[in-house]
């Protein structure tokens, strides 16, 4: 092999590895984390109902490994989304609970409420309705 593609392969490896050691570190805070739980779906595949959950078990997912929550009687998997929440770590508040009145009035930052994107990103959690 030419010295210079070698060099250049070399070179190419330790950007791929400091990348995603930045990522870990930076973006994730440190924590490798791999769910090997499947995300339910919104809907049921046999007849095309709603999945419907109790608070109850919405309240078996309240970890950093499966965190669900409910907001205005929809429930949300947002395990994916944990490590790129904006307001960091704060999300967990929510986990295994009814986190309507967290994520309407955000207790930290009570002066802006939750954008319109945030509002819009919750679609692709959605993984049913809440049990009146």
């Amino acid at each position: 092999m030419d010295k210079k593609i070698l060099i250049m392969v070399i070179v190419a490896t330790i950007v791929i590895v400091l990348a995603a050691l930045i990522y870990v570190v930076y973006i994730q805070g440190g924590k490798i984390t791999i769910n090997t739980e499947q995300t339910p779906t919104a809907s049921n595949e046999e007849d095309g109902t709603t999945n419907m959950y109790s608070l109850e078990e919405v309240a078996q997912h309240g970890s950093e490994s499966s965190c669900w929550q409910a907001i205005n009687g929809k429930v949300y998997d947002v395990t994916p989304f944990i490590s790129f929440h904006p307001g960091g770590q704060l999300i967990l508040n929510g986990c295994g609970k009814d986190a309507t009145v967290l994520f309407e009035t955000r207790p930290t930052n009570p002066e802006t409420p939750h954008p319109e994107s945030a509002i819009e990103k919750l679609k692709d959690y959605y993984i049913g309705d809440l049990q009146p």
